[in-house]
């Protein structure tokens, strides 16, 4: 199911929640859950107009649980493959942060290493723009046939 939670006020904000009632799963385009673990306001209305009175066990992670400091946690990934590939969105997320980091280093180091790293997260942002917009269309589309 889909959700538009809308907040009149200055700005006036609208955000897209997607809610899978079968896999009892919900996330918000503002991505908040996927970078901090922490449930958005957004997605919390929507869990409130559908009626769940305890969070889906999706919802909790290990880092609220009694079990958070029985050592570091590997969410989705796939360890037994080394390609360091991951299922859920903050691993992707933390890996795409490391990998920054790690090329922000090796950057910083001249004028000439700056620009070749800047001009090639440039590069990155541009197809990564595109994909997103290439799946965007692709939704549309797929959603007007139906």
């Amino acid at each position: 199911m889909k959700y538009y939670v809308e907040r009149n006020g200055d700005p006036p904000t609208r955000h897209t929640v997607f809610y899978n009632v079968a896999e009892k799963k919900a996330w918000c385009e503002c991505c908040r859950f996927a970078f901090s673990t922490i449930l958005c306001r957004h997605v919390l209305s929507v869990f409130l107009l559908a009626g769940v009175i305890m969070l889906p066990e999706p919802c909790i992670t290990k880092r609220w649980t009694k079990k958070a400091k029985s050592g570091p946690e590997l969410i989705g990934l796939n360890v037994g493959n080394g390609s360091g590939s991951a299922d859920s969105t903050a691993s992707r997320y933390n890996d795409l942060v490391r990998d920054a980091i790690k090329c922000a280093e090796k950057g910083a180091v001249s004028a000439g290493a700056f620009r070749v790293a800047k001009e090639v997260l440039r590069k990155a942002f541009v197809d990564i723009r595109g994909h997103g917009e290439k799946l965007c269309k692709d939704a549309l589309h797929s959603a007007s046939r139906r």
